[in-house]
């Protein structure tokens, strides 16, 4: 997303966001993030829901902005008993289960829910993260467990700063670009 950011004037090309378990982490622990329809180039998202989202193995989504994006090759026509329906599945027929089990969480713990579940996940990457680099078997790629220059100077100012806040900076120092 990055490209729609830095590149405005370019001619639009369509971006799909492959949110993987991303979708169901950043926009709850960082709702301020440009990473979604927001950006006029962003088409389509797609994500995990088994991952993140609380349900069973083989939940994945798909969103596109509009109907103009669906690709036409995935729409099915299906002629019965004398007319055509149109049906876009990925699976073809599977079971409700985990589709019923993902609306439920949705409907059940709402923004505020999957926001405590982002934070609390976050939370407990850093500390594995810690944990494993003050073993001295592992060096942790991921800077999520360090604090970043401007985290470090605000916790100097500010005695009560929490180093476990999913809102803390996650782009170096000088970046500004969201």
């Amino acid at each position: 997303m990055y490209l729609c950011v830095l590149f405005p004037s370019y001619p639009l090309t369509p971006h799909s966001v492959d949110g993987a378990s991303g979708a169901f982490v950043a926009p709850f622990a960082h709702p301020k993030l440009l990473w979604d329809f927001k950006l006029p180039r962003v088409v389509s998202i797609n994500t995990s829901g088994h991952k993140f989202g609380l349900a069973y193995v083989g939940v994945g989504w798909v969103v596109w902005r509009s109907k103009q994006y669906l690709p036409k090759d995935l729409i099915f026509e299906l002629h019965y008993l004398g007319s055509v329906e149109y049906s876009f599945s990925l699976n073809f027929s599977r079971p409700a289960a985990p589709i019923i089990a993902q609306y439920f969480n949705f409907v059940h713990l709402g923004f505020e829910g999957y926001r405590a579940v982002a934070k609390d996940d976050l939370k407990n990457a850093r500390l594995l993260s810690r944990a494993l680099e003050k073993s001295g078997w592992y060096t942790v790629i991921s800077d999520i467990h360090r604090l970043k220059v401007e985290d470090h100077l605000q916790k100097n100012a500010n005695n009560d700063f929490d180093e476990e806040n999913p809102e803390v900076s996650i782009l170096p120092l000088g970046n500004n670009i969201f």
